[in-house]
């Protein structure tokens, strides 16, 4: 079992990089000052659907 445990640990942490990755990007793309938090990513992506829905990207 332990043997099993391992590499859900590893993706996990994986996923954890890949989340504050994009939460880097979303900062560097939206030219924020600080790391935004789960609310602001969702607003800001749904924000973004919502151009190219209409065509501004």
């Amino acid at each position: 079992m332990a043997k099993r445990a391992q590499p859900i640990r590893e993706d996990h942490l994986e996923r954890e990089e890949t989340t504050a990755e994009l939460r880097e990007r979303i900062r560097v793309l939206f030219k924020l000052s600080k790391t935004p938090d789960d609310k602001t990513v969702k607003s800001l992506l749904s924000r973004l659907e919502k151009y190219k829905k209409t065509g501004y990207v």
